[in-house]
């Protein structure tokens, strides 16, 4: 059987560069019935996506280029969100790591993972026919200024360099954090109430601002993509995650930290398992994080987007 044998050559093949080996081998034996939907090749897929999750967890991928392969490697989803969101978080860590062909991919990465969500596409790159009874597959377009960023993340890159920060950005996201400076463990409702207040009223005006297309600099787009974190509803938190993403495709490597944290909140909010480990919740008084999917996904995936392990997360004091 093809699984089996799969398995000795990644277990046998020695550590490292031959991680290379491996992802040749992998993408050879796909290759023939990637887009295939008979039987045999739907299996042959699901083993080798058995053989990918192997390196995963074994965590052999190092390099850019190796995240990227590997998230070309996942079977179709078949209704299953989790290699919907393998292949989603692979392609960030391989844009975040300077990988071209990882961010001009992970626009589509990111429709397809929304669709598989229930919540349609955003970027709406590139256009496809939208299939019969498919509204899933229509596209809601997100900003303007976030979508020239993925549609063209090079050339956008370039054009903010020659560009000043928005001061009024910057004056949003020091308020937002002014009005957080306080002992959470400690917080009155009264207190509660007027931050709620505040972020209700700088979210208002930065949607003005990125719906105007102002928004200039890596900066802008990070500052952005705070306030927006700071919502509460699902176009909100996806917005944000849009707008970190943004950030870090035009050169800001720390804006990978609110990107995966975004991500994960967007995810809680839908009732999904968050992957980043970076949301807490209160549970009888006690700050705890809440659930994690580790399916397809390890730490030095972690470590590259937020800057934490899972156990680091588990660990956190407050």
């Amino acid at each position: 059987m093809l699984l089996p044998v799969l398995l000795r050559c990644i277990a046998l093949a020695p550590q490292g560069g031959n991680v290379h080996a491996t992802l040749d081998t992998l993408e050879a034996r796909l290759a023939p019935v990637a887009q295939a939907q008979d039987a045999k090749s739907f299996a042959i897929q699901e083993e080798v996506q058995a053989a990918l999750l192997e390196c995963i967890s074994s965590d052999r991928l190092q390099e850019a280029s190796d995240f990227r392969r590997a998230a070309g490697l996942f079977a179709p989803s078949s209704g299953d969100l989790l290699p919907l969101e393998a292949r989603y978080e692979l392609l960030l860590v391989a844009a975040a790591e300077g990988d071209s062909e990882a961010r001009s991919r992970l626009g589509l990465a990111w429709d397809n993972l929304l669709v598989g969500m229930g919540r349609g596409r955003r970027i709406g790159a590139p256009k496809i026919a939208v299939p019969r009874g498919g509204e899933a597959w229509e596209v809601h377009p997100t900003a303007d200024a976030i979508l020239a960023v993925y549609r063209d993340p090079a050339g956008a890159a370039a054009a903010a360099k020659e560009k000043t920060n928005n001061p009024e950005l910057q004056e949003l996201v020091d308020a937002d954090q002014k009005a957080r400076d306080f002992d959470f463990s400690k917080v009155t409702p009264a207190q509660l109430d007027e931050m709620s207040k505040g972020d209700a009223t700088r979210l208002r005006r930065t949607k003005e601002i990125v719906q105007a297309g102002t928004l200039a600099t890596a900066d802008d787009f990070d500052h952005a993509a705070l306030v927006f974190q700071h919502g509460n509803v699902f176009e909100d938190y996806a917005t944000a995650h849009e707008l970190s993403v943004s950030a870090l495709l035009l050169g800001k490597r720390t804006a990978s930290w609110l990107a995966g944290a975004s991500y994960d909140r967007m995810l809680v909010h839908c009732g999904i398992p968050q992957r980043f480990a970076t949301q807490y919740g209160g549970v009888g008084g006690v700050t705890r994080l809440q659930r994690v999917e580790t399916w397809g996904i390890n730490d030095t995936e972690r470590k590259r987007i937020v800057r934490t392990t899972l156990e680091e997360a588990r660990k956190r004091k407050f």
